[in-house]
């Protein structure tokens, strides 16, 4: 007795095998990098559309020199058409390196003018912030003013780049 065993799978069938593997595994390959990509886009787009939307207006940025007083700077911030939850400010030159916050919720920085609570300007708005440069350690002269301000956004928990930096600081009029 002789046991025939040439039954196998077509080739139709083998291609369609194939094929309904190749698409299981795209859908995997798929479904994961969507879900990675629409992550990454959600938290960075929302600092998207903010460049020229947080700015310094160096207008009204000025050096107040000791002989009007203490040393102070004033810092204007403007907001356009975009809603913030606060501001990341940078100050640094020569002899000085501060950072500190603005936040929606209120903030209380030691060398703000009158230690008073401040916030961040609203949509389509803008504030000005007199900074007390005397608060800074160094000695009595200019060399606390700060040669570069730099600003960022944090907008939905995440801080944006620098929206906006000025790296001249003229003497208030």
């Amino acid at each position: 007795m002789k046991l025939k065993f040439n039954k196998g799978v077509s080739n139709v069938v083998g291609v369609m095998i194939i094929l309904m593997v190749l698409v299981a595994v795209a859908g995997i390959v798929f479904a994961v990098t969507y879900n990675i990509v629409t992550k990454s886009t959600e938290e960075s787009g929302a600092c998207f559309d903010v460049l020229d939307k947080v700015s310094i207006d160096p207008m009204y940025t000025c050096y107040i020199p000791p002989s009007y007083g203490n040393e102070k700077l004033n810092l204007f911030i403007s907001v356009g058409n975009i809603e913030i939850e606060g501001i990341l400010v940078s100050l640094s030159g020569n002899k000085i390196t501060e950072t500190f916050e603005i936040l929606k919720t209120g903030t209380t920085i030691d060398y703000l003018e009158n230690n008073a609570e401040v916030y961040p300007p609203e949509k389509n708005s803008g504030l000005v912030y007199q900074i007390m440069l005397f608060s800074f350690s160094g000695p009595s002269t200019n060399t606390r003013v700060p040669d570069k301000i730099e600003i960022a956004p944090i907008i939905n928990g995440q801080q944006c780049g620098v929206s906006d930096r000025i790296l001249e600081i003229p003497e208030c009029d």
